[in-house]
């Protein structure tokens, strides 16, 4: 895709790497609310690549129908029903104990905006 529309590549990365941005600094200063819209430009870049399954798709509209977001997340394939990873978010913590994963989803309550991995070197 990068060789036949460069354009649109380039502006689907630019838009990830600004969500990425974002959506950190939403973590870091605890705007849940925020979360949401940035969850969607993200998924929408993906959507734009063409790098989010059918099924996966489906689940994504109606989980923003309930007013939250969700997004691809890390390696998965374009056939079947699985997509590695799916980033769920709602301005409603509540809701995501009401939430019913789709078949074949396997929920996995996360706190998102921990501290990640980080090497220390005793001196």
């Amino acid at each position: 895709l990068l060789d036949s529309d460069p354009a649109r590549v380039r502006d689907a990365f630019a838009t990830i790497d600004s969500a990425t941005r974002d959506g950190r600094a939403a973590l870091l200063r605890g705007d849940g609310a925020a979360f949401v819209p940035i969850v969607r430009r993200a998924e929408a870049a993906l959507e734009t690549i063409g790098v989010v399954p059918g099924g996966v798709l489906d689940a994504i509209r109606a989980i923003e129908a309930e007013g939250g977001a969700a997004k691809l997340s890390g390696a998965g394939g374009l056939t079947g029903a699985g997509a590695g990873l799916v980033l769920v978010a709602h301005p409603d913590p509540e809701w995501h104990e009401r939430f019913a994963p789709p078949a074949g989803w396997t929920a996995h309550h996360v706190r998102l905006g921990a501290e990640g991995l980080r090497k220390e070197i005793a001196a």
